[in-house]
């Protein structure tokens, strides 16, 4: 009964939603941090100037406090459920970077008071994964757990698109016929300096960033994606260093004078992961450092000398850096992902690194004269342009264009006089 009565109580707030005069306010989705598609471009739009409001929402309290501190538009989901609400229905447009009910707390009530605004999906990145619409067929429809997201998700009304190549996959896995070209927003700190206040939830203890900011060595980023079925075998001993691929790295790196860099996957935050309890963030012994899940790694990327991870969409965005990828060869329980067919042209711009055979891969990738003889940096090049557009150093500006046209279009006096 009472789940009958929760989801009478969505069909309503979704009824009144589309009813709703809207104002010229647009809301900013993301995950538990302040990271990924959605904070450059709400920085944008801050630093821009708009004639219209924005306003961060999140369900995490210390983080609205944080973005309050940092003098930003913040508001806090949890604190009241009414006003909430309230500010949702008003909302012209919604802007999201991973699925709704993540963004939202998993309270049903505020992605359906969303209903009427117009719904932008930004998503994370290039993906080697099968990803929502796709998944009916491999994982249980039938389970709330996986169709609720799947469906809250697939209401997204425009759908970020980096290039012609990959349309097909994100109308297939959203379901939208409306796609917005441009670069992906996080990446243009690849291409530039990070403004002051895009350090914004990217700061990390002294000494990780004394040691990312030294020219003296050289650094690894091994940073791998979230899996469904294990945890990442790139940290779950990296960290510890105990035994197995995290052994071959650590090795590697203090014979070779290279510090590595560990970064967990965001659905870590706030909670233990694979390789570390939480806010395991610093140096953890000679040459190893360990970023927080929680951190946006996005403006210190231009640091690294090379990049490790599984199928995660970071090896797709380093590429605008245009150093070495490294991609891990492991299988630790997958089933149907990684698919790179999903990736127009696939993955060969990238080194392949076996479990007990690390060594010798990481010296093709960081040769010990310089990175200019690597033959697999036309590669790099051609993909970089293939996946992540044309545009991408103006990615915040022309997702904005979308976003005012979309203001105009809701908000627009749209009545009829009947004679």
């Amino acid at each position: 009964m009472q789940d009958l009565l929760a989801e009478r109580a969505a069909l309503e707030i979704e009824a009144i939603s589309r009813r709703m005069v809207k104002e010229r306010l647009v809301v900013f989705f993301g995950r538990s941090t302040f990271s990924d598609n959605t904070k450059y471009v709400f920085l944008r739009a801050l630093a821009r100037g708009r004639d219209y409001d924005v306003v961060w929402a999140t369900p995490h309290r210390r983080l609205a406090q944080e973005l309050t501190l940092a003098g930003l538009p913040a508001f806090d989901l949890s604190a009241d459920r009414d006003a909430s609400l309230a500010v949702l229905l008003r909302a012209a447009v919604a802007v999201f970077c991973v699925n709704p009910l993540e963004s939202t707390g998993g309270d049903h009530l505020l992605p359906a008071a969303l209903d009427g605004a117009e719904k932008v999906q930004l998503w994370h990145g290039v993906s080697a994964k099968r990803l929502v619409l796709q998944l009916v067929g491999h994982l249980n429809v039938t389970l709330p757990s996986m169709r609720q997201p799947w469906e809250l998700t697939s209401r997204a009304d425009l759908v970020l698109s980096t290039g012609e190549e990959l349309d097909r996959f994100w109308r297939a896995v959203f379901g939208t016929r409306q796609l917005v070209r441009a670069g992906l927003p996080r990446n243009e700190v690849l291409l530039r300096e990070p403004r002051p206040e895009e350090l914004t939830g990217a700061m990390m203890p002294s000494d990780v960033m004394t040691a990312l900011t030294s020219p003296a060595r050289r650094k690894i980023l091994l940073m791998p994606t979230w899996q469904r079925h294990a945890d990442p075998a790139l940290t779950a001993d990296a960290i510890r260093g105990i035994g197995g691929i995290g052994a071959e790295f650590r090795a590697w790196g203090a014979a070779r004078g290279v510090d590595i860099f560990v970064k967990q996957h965001p659905v870590y935050a706030g909670q233990a992961g694979p390789a570390a309890p939480t806010g395991a963030t610093g140096g953890t012994g000679p040459g190893l450092y360990v970023i927080d899940a929680g951190v946006d790694v996005y403006p210190w990327l231009r640091c690294f000398d090379a990049l490790v991870t599984d199928y995660s969409s970071v090896m797709f965005d380093f590429l605008l850096t245009g150093r070495p990828v490294g991609r891990l060869d492991v299988d630790r329980g997958r089933t149907f992902e990684p698919d790179f067919s999903l990736v127009p042209g696939g993955v060969g711009f990238a080194h392949t690194l076996t479990p007990g055979a690390i060594g010798p891969a990481l010296d093709a990738m960081i040769d010990r004269a310089g990175l200019d003889g690597d033959p697999l940096a036309p590669a790099r090049a051609a993909a970089a342009t293939r996946l992540l557009g044309t545009r991408p150093a103006s990615a915040c500006d022309d997702v904005l264009d979308v976003v005012d046209d979309l203001v105009e279009r809701r908000t627009a006096q749209d009545w009829l006089v009947v004679n």
